[in-house]
């Protein structure tokens, strides 16, 4: 498990640095479609409101009014969910991908093992076809 978990390590920071990215954009854009009339007084408040929907915990103390707030809401909130799924199948891959390599290095060390007897088997049968 600490195998995969550190072999899928790259790919969980380019995805938490993608969620970054989204998260102060998303906030921004909320603050610039309701504005300070709905609640969103700041951008910080409003990537904080981001986070916070992101994370599906949803305080309720900020809320969109606008339908176009209202879409942008849904989506980090769908958004949310991938936080959930997305590492876990990145992990889930490597581990799977770090079983099957163990199981293939095994596989291989008995086929070594099965033609170094057969090497002495035909090492033994030459010697005995001279004598």
């Amino acid at each position: 498990m600490q195998i995969a978990l550190r072999s899928s390590r790259p790919k969980i920071v380019v995805f938490l640095l993608s969620i970054s990215i989204i998260v102060i954009l998303v906030g921004t854009l909320m603050y610039l479609i309701e504005g300070p009339k709905n609640g969103f007084d700041n951008i910080a408040d409003s990537i904080y409101w981001a986070v916070i929907t992101l994370t599906t915990v949803g305080y309720g103390n900020i809320v969109p009014v606008t339908g176009l707030g209202k879409v942008l809401a849904a989506f980090i909130m769908i958004l949310g969910y991938a936080i959930i799924a997305v590492p876990t199948g990145i992990v889930s891959s490597e581990f799977t991908k770090n079983k099957s390599t163990k199981k293939q290095d095994k596989i291989i060390a008995k086929e070594n093992v099965i033609l170094e007897k057969m090497k002495c088997l035909e090492d033994k049968i030459d010697k005995l076809s001279k004598d």
